[in-house]
């Protein structure tokens, strides 16, 4: 049987706050209420600019300074082309269980790049990374959630190209994933009763039922999720 998480089996990550932090985590196409329709057009232009990018020179690399805190946050890698066009690539990272939950990746010009950062930077702080790290923090991030069979987003196959051949391994940095040594899965705005369920009973099927740890709406009771 699958329990909710008590808030006393972990202050930290029964605080409120941190939830409504999670919350403002999020890629530019799915911020706010979006239609099916209008999320639809958003991704027609999706990952166009993003293969030769791969080859042009990095512009910014950055994550959020409080990925591992918060367990969730916007890795964006841009590179600059000669026409001054930008090749752009936004993770939603989820490093306590999802990986890579949501992608952002097209080619944008200067305008559209600096208000799209500025938007990130309201939402969370962020920090520069060594290319290297990036992708290192990214990949395994992913093989994290695939070990509770969680797939990342179907657009990351297209959007890790702009990551190039860069190395990993020369990446200096470890990073840890999970919370407390374990899964934490936090439902997310746009999560369904139905996707929420899902997760939890894969997470039961790897884990055990005590080998998790989550959070859900409190207007959703156990049994409603």
């Amino acid at each position: 049987m699958i329990r909710p998480l008590q808030r006393n089996r972990n202050k930290a990550i029964g605080r409120q706050k941190g939830y409504s932090d999670r919350e403002t985590q999020r890629t530019p196409q799915t911020e706010g209420a979006r239609t099916a329709e209008s999320q639809a057009e958003a991704r027609k232009g999706n990952g166009k600019g993003l293969v030769p990018a791969s080859h042009a020179p990095i512009d910014q690399c950055k994550i959020p300074t409080r990925l591992f805190e918060l367990g969730i946050g916007n890795v964006v890698i841009s590179r600059r082309h000669p026409s001054g066009q930008i090749s752009l690539a936004i993770f939603l990272l989820d490093v306590y269980c999802l990986g890579v939950k949501d992608v952002f990746h097209r080619l944008v010009d200067p305008s559209q790049y600096a208000n799209i950062m500025a938007g990130l930077a309201r939402d969370s702080p962020l920090e520069d990374i060594d290319l290297t790290c990036a992708r290192k923090l990214i990949e395994g991030a992913v093989e994290y959630a695939r070990q509770f069979q969680l797939t990342p987003h179907p657009d990351y196959k297209t959007a890790r190209t702009i990551l190039g051949e860069v190395d990993a391994a020369a990446c200096p940095r470890d990073f840890e994933y999970g919370r407390d040594g374990k899964p934490f899965y936090v439902a997310g705005p746009n999560d369904s009763p139905a996707t929420s369920r899902r997760i939890l009973s894969l997470l039961e099927q790897q884990c055990g039922p005590d080998g998790f740890h989550y959070m859900i709406p409190t207007d959703l009771s156990p049994e409603g999720v």
